[in-house]
């Protein structure tokens, strides 16, 4: 029998929102200063850069542990952009026809295009995407066999084997390592390498450096930050320059504790590198907790906090943490906002997941069971911008622009905070092509996505019926989790049995609170019966039955 579980699982899948911190396919090229080693204060002394990396531009040393590592002769070279990909110039509110990637410049909607070769509604022999910052192309053939970095500006091309190497790119700075299949990857080496391709220094951590390891570049791109499992889950420093190492761990659970991963997000206002570690009991894998740590880039520890739940961003300003938190009886998961400072929850947004920050700190976005949501610092929740089935598919990601923040984009669709359209990319075959991966550039004043065939049609299902969000304050309403909030102010009717025929025990007005027995798993009692779906429930009165929860009239309690 399904569960509310489910629900949750679909509501997954409606967010789509991609965890902090993960280092982007590709990026900017311009070649960063001279960057100094880390300093050595607070911690273990950095590594000297003949042990773990060479001078820039000089030879790869020996990876500590064993190995060779001749990374030099694996990384891109100077080679002609294959004649079969065109760059083509469209003029504004002309529809796109063909797959490829596209950049668009929303002041003037006029769009760069890249496009591979192609048959009609068939994937691409050669596939392209965009580096964050938009000024690289990453051009890989289906089988894996060759690659090609394209800078946007002029043009220029370098070959490589993507089956060898793997390419990661930062503000000025690009890390060449080893790709996971190729053959003795954890024997070599990783690069750090110029807008040129030109080698800076070479690195090994964790006894050799693998695809699987995150990396996240300091805004600068002077520095390095990479987790990995050495002993333990650490994370090291590594300087662009000189491949100098400073290493942030091992880190250790609590007593009772278990440390499940490492990962890594740039505080924005700051700069700071911000390292969570999330946590679970060691006796209930269920109840995990999350301990941050906030680092200057020369890896002074400045801050740590603890907190219960699992990490789910940081404020651009620094001043707010959101962290995902499970609801009692299993009823889901609440988005809870905590001050940092004074190190104390503010409120939570319950049926709330996914958290994604406005420029100004202001408000948050959260995805919930009916639709995305965005809630102010203060804590008032309003209905987030666009309308499922006229502006963007249910799921299709609504994303907030990164320096404005009365902007949100959704596939290829630019809209503001009252929901009108500010720019938008047309197709025009709706039903045979779709616009994918859209993404902001560094800043508000561009896009890129691409436009690739429709193969799948989505899912259409109503997700409306689930339990609806609502914002709570501590103390947290625990005992009674979910209300009657009926949008004409009807009563709902609690039913002694699951069944549209059942007696009637009372019809609850809106306000009426909830509780929610669990079974022995500590999962709630639910019936998928004709076409309603029913939860038992209590009173505050002892009433017991069943509610329908399709009606739209639960919601969790205010």
């Amino acid at each position: 029998m399904r569960t509310v579980l489910v629900a949750l699982c679909l509501m997954l899948m409606l967010v789509g929102c991609a965890p902090q911190g993960a280092a982007p396919a590709v990026g900017s090229g311009d070649a960063p200063g001279g960057a100094p080693e880390p300093a050595p204060s607070g911690g273990p002394a950095p590594a000297p850069s003949g042990a773990s990396g060479a001078a820039p531009g000089g030879a790869a040393g020996a990876v500590p542990g064993g190995g060779t590592a001749p990374i030099e002769s694996l990384l891109p070279v100077p080679a002609p952009l294959p004649a079969e990909i065109r760059r083509v110039s469209i003029p504004a509110g002309q529809p796109l026809e063909s797959i490829g990637l596209y950049f668009m410049d929303l002041a003037t909607g006029k769009l760069d295009a890249w496009l591979p070769p192609t048959g009609e509604y068939t994937m691409p022999s050669i596939i392209l995407t965009s580096s964050d910052d938009e000024r690289w192309i990453l051009a890989t053939t289906q089988t894996q066999t060759e690659g090609h970095l394209i800078r946007r500006s002029d043009g220029a091309a370098f070959r490589y084997d993507p089956r060898q190497v793997q390419l990661t790119m930062g503000p000025g700075v690009m890390l060449a390592r080893p790709a996971q299949w190729e053959s003795g990857g954890m024997g070599r080496n990783c690069a750090l390498l110029d807008g040129n391709t030109k080698v800076l220094s070479t690195f090994a951590v964790g006894g050799g450096c693998t695809q699987n390891q995150q990396v996240l570049f300091s805004p600068d791109g002077k520095r390095l930050a990479v987790a990995h499992g050495d002993g333990g889950l650490s994370v090291s420093l590594v300087s662009a320059a000189t491949g100098a190492i400073r290493e942030l761990g091992p880190f250790t659970a609590p007593a009772g504790q278990q440390l499940l991963s490492t990962r890594m997000t740039a505080v924005p206002g700051t700069g700071d590198l911000l390292v969570h570690l999330a946590l679970a009991d060691a006796k209930d894998y269920g109840k995990q907790a999350s301990i941050l740590r906030r680092y200057s880039w020369d890896g002074e520890l400045r801050a740590e906090k603890q907190f219960s739940g699992t990490f789910g961003g940081i404020s651009p300003d620094g001043s707010l943490i959101a962290i995902h938190e499970s609801l009692s009886g299993r009823l889901g998961q609440a988005l809870a906002i905590h001050d940092w400072s004074a190190d104390r929850p503010r409120f939570r947004v319950a049926g709330g997941h996914g958290a994604q920050w406005l420029a100004d700190s202001r408000a948050v976005l959260t995805g919930t069971f009916r639709g995305y949501r965005l809630v102010s610092a203060a804590g008032e929740m309003v209905i987030g911008p666009g309308t499922w089935g006229d502006t963007f598919r249910p799921f299709d990601s609504l994303i907030p622009s990164p320096d404005d923040a009365n902007l949100f984009l959704a596939a290829g669709v630019v809209i503001d905070r009252q929901g009108q359209t500010r720019q938008q990319a047309l197709i025009t075959d709706a039903k045979n092509l779709r616009i994918t991966q859209a993404s902001w550039g560094p800043t508000a004043r561009s896009i890129h996505f691409t436009v690739q065939p429709n193969f799948g049609k989505g899912y259409d299902a109503d997700f409306s019926f689930y339990i609806g969000p609502n914002v709570q304050r501590p103390p947290y309403p625990e005992q009674f989790p979910l209300q009657v909030e009926d949008a004409k102010g009807e009563c709902l009717n609690l039913r002694a049995e699951a069944a549209e025929g059942a007696k009637v025990v009372r019809c609850l007005p809106t306000g009426t609170r909830l509780s929610v027995p669990v079974q022995e798993n500590g999962e709630p009692f639910v019936n998928y019966g004709g076409q309603r779906v029913w939860l038992q429930v209590g009173t505050e009165k002892g009433e017991m039955g069943w509610v329908a929860i399709d009606t739209k009239s639960v919601s969790y309690a205010k």
